[in-house]
């Protein structure tokens, strides 16, 4: 049964019992209130007969000179008679005497005829007059007695039905009272069965549920919403179980230690990795301080980390040399953030001592390439250059080929030694930029400039747009953004075709674009080309880059607080490589 029904079904049932009771109550009332009006005719048909009678006898004792007065009798007397005798036989009718009040009315007419035939002195007093008053007062007595007697027959009835009627009426009260005692103890007694016990069993539920404890089972039996939100409920606390195991598996089996720290600094719990990384026991670990396992010169950074995210309340990250219980260094990635309501740190420690490691194995790498490859390259690129001139003899015919390809090669390995210098420093962010307000246009002209021997050779041309915008920028850094901008355009545009160099203003940026008509740059690449050594698949041009031209484009641009990106070109085909700078304004 549906809750709405069930409630429903409380508000309905002593709606209907409370109805009937009172349409019961009311017919009932309504028939005793019958009786009453009944029993109030009655004594006013008696009384309208008493008067009849009465002034009937006073007049014949008028006629019949009993009482010694010798007047006539008064037309308001005759009124008066005639009037009692209307109201009496308009009276009778209403109780079913229609025949009676018929025959009292005719006796009535005989004698106001005789009293009218007195009037007049048409009769003397004489025998047959007195004889014939009398049979008519005999007559109408006899008459109205038996109205009397009927109508005092019917109220006798009448009150005995209406004695009978009030004790069913108080029968009837009692028992209404009893009914509703009672109904309202069953839909009491259904109201906790079937809505508040289920409510207090949720109420239970979710105290248990706060605490992790098992909850109370949900009965079988019952299809309203409250035990539809019943069983959601238990599917809502199987699904918090279930994110608890997990997440309490995610941190017991993660490979970074996560950890609480109270505000002294003390370990308050750790899970499993903690003691695997730093090799103590768990028992050693627990209410240990953290400043024991950290090197002391890195003991301020993690006060200081301490102390930051207790006021700001925000996470970040930090490295921090940590001591294991064999006295190894280890280095480690922090972030530790203060929680109110626990009083306490919560910190991830992830283990960077083999990226550390690479770090060091890429710096002894660049600058192993630095002071040991740049320079003999240079030498090497230097000497066949010296050899091509004919500085040491003329060079044979045959070998020119294959020496102009050596120094092709070595410029090529020297520029790959250039931009894999210039890209870790980038990348370290250990390069700086000397910003300085500068004509736009100048840079893009010097930048041309330095391309058109290698744009002649394919018979392309290079299109300016003109302009007047002032940048803030390093004049030098952006000069070799825009070389290699157009370098890798002058790579893929096909000869002949014209390669555009356009600027336009976006609030307080400048956006410079380069437009070739070559093949383009799949949607797919338009974000990865820009990632160290990334080249598009299949290109024939890809072999004569390094790969790190885009990627220190991206840096160099970024390093300025400039957006980098590729379009499709407004040519309609081939690339639109774009990026920002700041105007001088900004």
């Amino acid at each position: 049964m549906k809750l709405a029904t069930k409630g429903l079904l409380l508000i309905c049932i002593p709606v209907a019992v409370q109805v009937v009771i009172i349409v019961t109550f009311a017919t009932l009332l309504w028939r005793a209130q019958s009786f009453a009006v009944h029993e109030a005719h009655a004594k006013e048909i008696i009384g309208e007969c008493d008067k009849l009678v009465l002034d009937g006898f006073q007049i014949a004792r008028k006629v019949l000179k009993l009482s010694g007065e010798t007047e006539l009798v008064t037309p308001e007397e005759l009124k008066m008679l005639k009037t009692h005798a209307a109201i009496l036989t308009e009276q009778l009718p209403a109780d079913g005497m229609r025949a009676e009040a018929e025959e009292i009315s005719a006796v009535l007419n005989s004698f106001y005829n005789l009293l009218m035939q007195v009037r007049a002195s048409e009769l003397a007093s004489d025998y047959k007059f007195e004889k014939a008053m009398f049979k008519v007062i005999e007559n109408l007595m006899g008459k109205i007695s038996r109205v009397i007697d009927v109508v005092n027959s019917q109220q006798l009835e009448d009150s005995s039905q209406r004695q009978q009627l009030e004790e069913l009426i108080s029968r009837l009260f009692f028992v209404s009272v009893g009914l509703c005692v009672v109904l309202t103890f069953g839909l009491a007694y259904f109201a906790y069965i079937y809505l508040r016990r289920p409510l207090m069993r949720m109420a239970d539920n979710a105290e248990k549920m706060s605490k992790r404890l098992p909850l109370e089972a949900v009965p079988v039996q019952g299809g309203d919403e409250l035990a539809q939100l019943e069983r959601l409920f238990h599917d809502v606390n199987d699904a918090v179980n279930d994110a608890f195991e997990r997440e309490r598996n995610l941190i017991t089996h993660a490979a970074d230690v996560v950890c609480s720290i109270d505000e002294k600094g003390n370990l308050i719990n750790a899970n499993p990795y903690t003691s695997l990384l730093l090799k103590f026991d768990e028992d050693e670990l627990k209410g240990a301080s953290i400043f024991d396992m950290v090197s002391a010169a890195d003991c301020a950074k993690v006060d200081s980390l301490f102390q930051t995210s207790t006021r700001s309340g925000t996470t970040r990250v930090e490295e921090i040399q940590m001591v294991t219980k064999d006295k190894t260094v280890i280095d480690t990635a922090w972030s530790i953030i203060w929680s109110k309501s626990d009083q306490s740190f919560f910190s991830v420690v992830h283990d960077i001592t083999e990226r550390k490691e690479l770090e060091r194995l890429k710096q002894d790498f660049i600058a192993m390439i630095s002071h040991d490859l740049r320079t003999p390259l240079m030498s090497l690129n230097s000497s066949f250059e010296l050899v091509e001139s004919g500085a040491v003899g003329e060079v044979p015919t045959e070998a020119k080929p294959q020496l102009s390809r050596a120094i092709k090669n070595t410029e090529h390995l020297i520029d790959l030694v250039n931009d894999l210098l210039d890209f870790e420093k980038l990348e370290a962010g250990r390069m700086d930029f000397d910003l300085s307000d500068c004509k736009l246009i100048d840079i893009i002209e010097q930048a041309k400039g330095m391309v058109e021997s290698l744009a002649a050779t394919k018979h392309i041309s290079i299109v300016v747009e003109k302009c007047d915008h002032r940048c803030r920028v390093d004049s030098r850094k952006i000069l070799q953004v825009i070389i290699n901008l157009l370098s890798n355009a002058l790579k893929h545009a096909p000869e002949s075709s014209t390669i555009a160099i356009k600027t336009r203003t976006l609030g307080d940026k400048i956006e410079v674009s380069v437009h070739d008509r070559g093949a383009g740059v799949p949607e797919a690449l338009s974000r990865s080309i820009f990632m160290p050594f990334e080249q598009v698949a299949g290109d024939p041009t890809a072999k004569l880059g390094t790969g790190l031209g885009l990627a220190i484009c991206k840096l160099i641009v970024e390093g300025q607080s400039g957006t980098i990106g590729v379009r499709t070109s407004d040519f309609g085909q081939g690339s639109g490589f774009w990026f920002t700078v700041n105007s001088a304004q900004s």
